[in-house]
């Protein structure tokens, strides 16, 4: 048989409660609450609170009056507008030094090794978090090499790389949106 007619078998993994035992968007929410504080920055820090008191409790109580594409919308506005891409990339090596990565599954580890390694398949790594969240995870040499690709919410930056507090083209990774990312990768194996 011909190279071209053999098919490639893909895993696909999420990252968050997965190969990691927390949302690491709550770690983030959480060092990005106490750092608003701390640097007096209150109107962010309003943001933050309306965003954990609000939407999130109301989520909680009454979900059929706000679905998770609306949360991360929200929380993409409420977290990264005005933000560096630079910035964001910092904190998140940070918290993943200090957090994350004690919090990554060892068996899940060793399955996704096993995918790549031993049977073969393309390992993707699929998050409703944005990109910088999971940056530092799929460069870790301890894992970038079983890892083919990841498909992540993609924020949208203006000319000088800062957030605008929207995703790009609307889109978060979420839902029917991993199911779509999923269903084209698939197609393309």
């Amino acid at each position: 048989s011909s190279a071209s007619s053999v098919k490639k078998t893909a895993a696909f993994f999420d990252f968050d409660k997965t190969i990691v035992a927390k949302d690491s968007a709550g770690i983030e929410f959480e060092y990005y609450i106490k750092e608003t504080w701390e640097q007096g920055d209150y109107w962010r820090w309003c943001k933050l609170m309306f965003f954990w008191i609000v939407i999130i409790q109301l989520y909680n109580h009454v979900p059929f009056l706000i679905d998770g594409i609306a949360i991360n919308k929200w929380y993409i506005w409420c977290c990264y507008k005005g933000r560096s891409i630079q910035e964001l990339e910092n904190v998140s090596y940070q918290l993943y030094r200090q957090q994350l990565k004690f919090l990554i599954y060892p068996t899940i580890i060793q399955t996704i090794q096993d995918h790549s390694v031993q049977q073969k398949h393309d390992v993707y790594v699929i998050s409703a978090s944005p990109t910088h969240m999971l940056q530092p995870f799929v460069t870790d040499p301890q894992y970038e090499p079983y890892i083919t690709n990841v498909a992540t919410t993609h924020l949208e930056v203006d000319d000088n790389d800062i957030c605008t507090g929207r995703c790009q083209n609307g889109v978060v990774c979420i839902g029917g949106e991993k199911q779509r990312i999923v269903q084209e990768e698939w197609a393309t194996q």
